[in-house]
């Protein structure tokens, strides 16, 4: 389990919190003894003696809990850090393809499940002091008279076997509460994006309020508040039993065992006192239930914090080789609903050479995005073969083949910091001279490794991308119609001078464009249709008829 995994992580740490458990447990039962006993005697004559002694105890238990409280907070935080930092490194060592339709759900666990989570291993110095507080108030009381206590023990026995069925039987109803809100997450996103579109048509934000995110909304509500009533009552229930034994250790001492009035009050204030936290093991049950849910969520999305990290990951900077060709052979991907659609990508057959300028292009939705997909590595082909120089390119070389690639994909992310092809922050002078290439260097300033704003127009913004691209330095340069949004003269610079400057360099491009008028400026161009690859005719020629036209 993962709570057994980060227990063993933090051993010593939690043995000082069971220590200091202990310890808050013992002094807080010679507390509770030596208030019943001077409850049950006359003080006069001995008030400074009993005031230091109570003041005493006090002192130490406030120097315990304080000292306790300071362990708790650094362990908690530490705690806290470390789920974020284990699950955002198992988040980048996933496999993309894994993600591709669910990416609204890895928010919600990187956000709301790493809240669940933390208790499942906090609650263990909570739980110790509670138990060992129970178990020692049970021992007192067995102390004070052992026929009390076997009136009491069936109550006790009840309170422990209800804790049991409730935290077994409420997982169901905690992985609903967490489905649901894990499609608000969702709606939730789409109210942040969309933000522009709704306030714009108004009948659409209407539409998306009402008919969409109002009914997410009442879910998650109906899931939480069902959720919460069960271990509400249950509670209520704890309290009531808590409180019933107290008042059948009261009769049976008075009426059927004949006990002193003294006796049985210190019974009862013992009782009391046991209360809390017996209770408190019923309100930490809930917090467990929540966070093991969580954590099957984050199984099932393959964040599996049970599963050990690779404590040597492999480099992702470039591996230099010399390749000459790329091949694919046969290859085929089957999207998630090609059962119902009946449509798949491929097979497709297609040969790239080292240095080659090729062209893609395609109608939307014709599989442009998933073939360079496939072609960098980030998806497996459901069939078919991607080679390297005739050798197959398998699960155990993904690494390396994706160390060939550097990609602006449709829908990229642009990223402020600018590194170079071994992650190190990027020479300023290759930076700038990039900016200028790009006509940004107006615009955009380069500090500290560091780009100055990438707060701009779409188009801007994939320029900014392409230098992050270019200084990677990679052999292979995927730009998926990095043009789109580009004005003429920009568009007319990036085919006809930095294109072939990369090629002069020995880059290998792969361009997704409907550029037609630039076509002679690539040595190959196919196009894809329906999931089929179709190889056109010369390059010049098109190019030549385009620009005539």
């Amino acid at each position: 389990m993962l709570i057994r995994r980060y227990i063993r992580a933090h051993a010593r740490t939690l043995v000082l919190l069971s220590a200091l458990s202990g310890l808050t447990a013992g002094i807080s039962i010679l507390l509770l003894r030596f208030l019943n006993e001077r409850a049950g005697e006359a003080t006069r004559g001995a008030g400074a003696e009993v005031a230091l002694q109570g003041c005493g105890l006090l002192l130490a238990m406030l120097l315990v809990r304080s000292l306790s409280a300071r362990v708790v907070a650094a362990f908690g935080s530490r705690l806290m850090a470390e789920l974020r930092h284990d699950l955002s490194q198992r988040f980048l060592a996933l496999d993309p393809e894994h993600l591709l339709q669910r990416k609204h759900a890895i928010f919600g666990a990187l956000i709301g499940d790493i809240a669940r989570l933390a208790p499942l291993v906090q609650v263990a110095p909570s739980l110790l002091s509670n138990v060992l507080l129970a178990v020692l108030g049970m021992g007192y009381l067995i102390h004070l008279s052992p026929a009390m206590f076997a009136v009491v023990a069936p109550f006790i026995a009840l309170s422990g076997t209800l804790f049991y069925i409730t935290q077994r039987l409420t997982n169901k109803s905690f992985d609903k509460m967490r489905s649901a809100d894990e499609s608000l997450y969702k709606l939730m996103r789409t109210l942040v994006e969309g933000k522009k579109e709704l306030t714009l048509i108004q009948p659409r934000a209407s539409h998306f309020s009402t008919v969409q995110l109002a009914p997410a909304i009442e879910c998650s509500r109906e899931a939480h508040y069902r959720t919460g009533l069960i271990w509400g009552i249950i509670n209520a229930f704890g309290d009531v039993i808590a409180h019933g034994w107290v008042l059948a250790a009261i009769l049976a001492g008075g009426w059927w065992l004949g006990e002193s009035q003294t006796l049985i009050l210190q019974f009862v204030i013992a009782g009391l006192f046991l209360s809390g936290p017996i209770q408190s093991i019923f309100d930490l049950g809930a917090q467990f239930s929540s966070g093991t849910s969580s954590m099957r969520h984050l199984e099932s999305l393959g964040l599996d914090l049970e599963r050990g990290l690779d404590p040597s990951p492999p480099k992702t900077t470039a591996t230099p080789d010399n390749w000459q060709s790329m091949a694919l052979e046969g290859v085929t991907y089957a999207y998630p609903d090609a059962a119902t659609t009946g449509y798949q990508l491929g097979p497709i057959d297609l040969q790239i050479a080292r240095g080659q300028t090729l062209f893609i292009s395609g109608g939307n939705g014709s599989g442009k995005s998933t073939l360079l997909l496939l072609l960098c590595g980030l998806m497996l082909p459901a069939s078919g073969t991607i080679s390297v120089d005739g050798l197959p390119v398998g699960r155990d070389e993904l690494e390396r083949h994706r160390s060939r690639f550097s990609a602006v994909f449709f829908d990229f992310m642009l990223f402020s910091h600018v590194i170079d092809d071994q992650g190190r922050q990027a020479d300023p002078a290759d930076v700038v001279r990039w900016l200028r290439k790009v006509e940004l260097d107006a615009k955009v300033d380069y500090r500290d490794g560091v780009l100055s704003s990438i707060d701009l127009s779409q188009g801007q913004r994939k320029r900014l991308a392409f230098l992050q691209s270019c200084l990677d330095d990679r052999d292979i340069l995927i730009l998926d119609e990095i043009t789109a949004d580009q004005d003429r003269g920009f568009r007319e610079k990036f085919y006809l001078e930095l294109l072939p400057q990369l090629k002069r360099r020995g880059k290998t491009l792969i361009v997704v464009t409907h550029d037609d008028r630039y076509w002679h400026c690539a040595d190959r161009i196919v196009t894809l249709d329906c999931g089929r690859l179709h190889e056109a005719p010369d390059a010049a020629h098109l190019g030549a008829l385009a620009s005539n036209a």
